[in-house]
């Protein structure tokens, strides 16, 4: 059966075992940005909170859930994105999806940029508020719109996300606050890959564009990327929080984030801020691959050479046989493709680590190449 001039034989399947053949330097597609989810305090800290809480809470926070590892990560999330409050919850993609069904419904506006990720979508959806995209990154299609809608709905989030994890770009977080000013809104924006990347101490999105993070109505972000372990969060004012407490779905009827995975994300987050050449290295490498890339002819899209670097192909079943042409060469390079993006921006999405070294990212843009080179001429049979 063939679909988009697709066959089965095409997918690029991943065993355990060809995943096993691309450990280290061969591996592009972990978004373990700093290199920490083997770190030995991430894995001490993971196994004293194992042996003293054991895997699981057992039940909602709301209830008998609630444990000592949530009040410090939270503190600590709070902090950083210079806020009154933080939550975390048992999955990231729920937290945007609980987070913008309990904060908007019928009779509200919500804006988003046109990129923005499937959860964010979701939670419009569920709100059962009016949702409006504007083009991506672009401050003046927002405007507009807000122009014209903004005063027929009583409340209007905007939301975009800081690192975008398809494209490896930003918006322009400063143009974002004016028009939330100008219109009466509220701005969020999703770090899911921003935290541990974005920024010279790696704090996100406002410290690369020098921002008062406070100024940012709601911050939301994934503890499965640099800070390696799993769940969401949201850092917002404490009133934003007690509300979400009682009213997103996605905490109040979920069971509580298990004490390892809080302990291993508030250790990662402490190795992150005090050994700050960790984010240097992965903000050198992905200028490195970014400019290597570009160099070889390869069309990298909007990305700015960070955690994110996407090769464009365009063409969905040249997408896929590149990917599968890596693969038997050891490389873990996976294809983006319908429905997260369209067919005609099909592409291989690169993860930049710390611990690449140059001559694995040389190694993977020349085979990457050739690769591209070698597959063309099948993409159209």
């Amino acid at each position: 059966m063939r679909r988009n001039g697709l066959k089965a034989s095409d997918l690029p399947f991943f065993s355990k075992a060809e995943r096993d053949n691309a450990p280290g330097q061969k591996q592009f597609s972990s978004y373990d940005y700093l290199d920490l989810k083997t770190h030995p305090l991430v894995l001490q800290a993971a196994s004293e909170a194992l042996k003293e809480y054991g895997l699981s809470t057992s039940a909602s926070r709301l209830m008998a859930g609630e444990l000592p590892h949530h009040a410090w990560l939270e503190a600590q999330l709070a902090e950083v994105y210079g806020q009154e409050s933080a939550l975390v919850f048992v999955s990231g993609h729920a937290t945007n999806v609980s987070t913008i069904a309990a904060l908007v419904e019928h009779g509200d506006l919500v804006i988003v940029d046109q990129y923005s990720h499937n959860s964010i979508q979701m939670g419009v959806k569920l709100s059962g508020a009016r949702r409006l995209v504007f083009p991506h990154n672009d401050p003046a299609g927002l405007e507009r719109l807000l122009v014209k809608h903004r005063r027929q709905y009583r409340r209007c989030l905007i939301v975009t996300e800081g690192h975008f994890s398809m494209d490896g770009d930003s918006p322009d977080i400063h143009s974002l606050l004016m028009l939330r000013d100008q219109h009466q809104a509220w701005l969020m924006v999703d770090e899911a890959h921003g935290l541990g990347v974005l920024g010279a101490g790696g704090l996100g999105s406002h410290q690369q564009q020098g921002i008062d993070p406070g100024r940012v109505d709601i911050w939301m972000g994934t503890l499965s990327k640099s800070l390696a372990s799993t769940g969401g969060f949201i850092a917002a004012k404490q009133d934003v929080i007690q509300h979400l407490r009682l009213h997103a779905s996605g905490f109040s009827f979920s069971v509580g984030l298990n004490a390892p995975c809080c302990a291993a994300a508030s250790a990662a987050l402490a190795v992150m801020r005090n050994e700050p050449e960790r984010v240097a290295a992965l903000q050198a490498n992905g200028k490195y691959l970014m400019e290597t890339a570009q160099g070889a002819g390869l069309d990298v899209g909007e990305s700015l050479g960070m955690g994110i670097v996407p090769i464009m192909l365009n063409d969905l079943r040249h997408t896929f046989l590149t990917a599968n042409h890596l693969l038997s060469q050891g490389w873990s390079v996976y294809p983006i493709a319908p429905p997260t993006v369209p067919s005609n921006r099909c592409r291989l999405r690169l993860f930049v680590r710390s611990d690449h070294t140059r001559d694995s990212i040389h190694n993977l843009v020349s085979d990457l190449s050739s690769a591209i080179r070698h597959t063309k001429t099948n993409a159209g049979r």
